[in-house]
C-alpha cells in the first residue's frame, strides 16, 4: 500500500499538468481524497443535497470554488472539505495534482490528490452534502467498470464517461477526474492495475 502511494505520488508530480485559463472561467478546486479500509485503498466521494445552486444530487469530490482568502487552490480544496465534510486540513497528505477540467457551469477546477485517515469523525453540512460514498479503487481501475454514453449537449451528441457503483452513478468531471487518475495510476505500475486501462479511446469529451 505504502509503495502504491509513493509511486503515484512520484507520477503524479513529475507529469506537467493540464492547466486552463480563461477570464470566463471561474477557479475551484476539488480534494480527491483516498484511504485505507480493511486493507485496500478506496476513494471518498459526496452526494451534493438538492439544496445547492449547481449539481444537485450528483456525486462529486468535496470541493468547491475558490475565495480571496485563500492562498491558493489547493487551500480552497483544503477549506471546503472543511466545510462540507468536517474534515480538518491538517490530517491530509497530499500526493499531487491532475488536470484541470471545464465544468458547464463555468468553473474550472482543480482536483488535488490526497490521503486522509480513516475512520474519520466526519460532520457532514446537510445543506450542501447528504451522504459520503466509499467506492473501492480497484473497482475504478477495472476497465470493464468504466461506461460510456452519449446525450445532447449544445444539440450536439456528445460521449462521457460514466461508473455506475451500486445504485451511485458517477459521472460528468467527477468522472472524467477519476478517469485522468485511473490512467497515472496504470502508467505507474500499481500492484492492482490493468495495463489495459492506458489504451485510452479519443473519444469526443466536453466540459460537464
Amino acid at each position: 500500500m505504502e509503495v502504491f502511494l509513493e509511486n503515484l505520488s512520484a507520477a503524479l508530480r513529475s507529469r506537467t499538468r493540464k492547466v486552463l485559463a480563461g477570464e470566463h472561467l471561474r477557479p475551484a478546486a476539488v480534494l480527491v481524497p483516498f484511504f485505507e479500509k480493511e486493507g485496500a485503498l478506496h476513494l471518498l466521494l459526496t452526494r451534493r443535497s438538492e439544496g445547492v445552486q449547481r449539481h444537485r444530487g450528483e456525486i462529486a469530490f468535496p470541493g468547491g470554488g475558490w475565495e480571496p482568502g485563500d492562498a491558493g487552490l489547493f487551500e480552497t480544496a483544503l477549506r471546503e472539505c472543511r466545510e462540507e465534510i468536517g474534515l480538518d486540513p491538517a490530517v491530509v497528505k497530499p500526493l499531487g495534482a491532475l488536470d484541470d477540467h471545464e465544468t458547464v457551469t463555468g468553473f474550472c477546477v482543480s482536483p488535488f490528490v490526497g490521503l486522509i485517515p480513516y475512520p474519520y469523525p466526519f460532520v457532514l453540512d446537510p445543506e450542501e452534502i447528504n451522504g459520503l460514498i466509499e467506492v473501492p479503487f480497484s473497482f475504478l481501475l477495472d476497465p470493464k467498470n468504466r461506461r460510456s454514453r452519449t446525450l445532447l449537449y449544445r444539440e450536439r451528441p456528445r460521449t462521457i464517461t460514466s461508473y455506475l457503483y451500486g445504485e451511485h452513478d458517477i459521472w460528468g468531471a467527477t468522472a472524467e477526474i477519476i478517469k485522468g487518475l485511473v490512467r497515472i495510476a496504470d502508467a505507474s505500475r500499481l500492484p492492482s492495475g490493468n495495463s489495459s486501462l492506458s489504451k485510452e479511446s479519443h473519444e469526443d469529451h466536453f466540459p460537464i
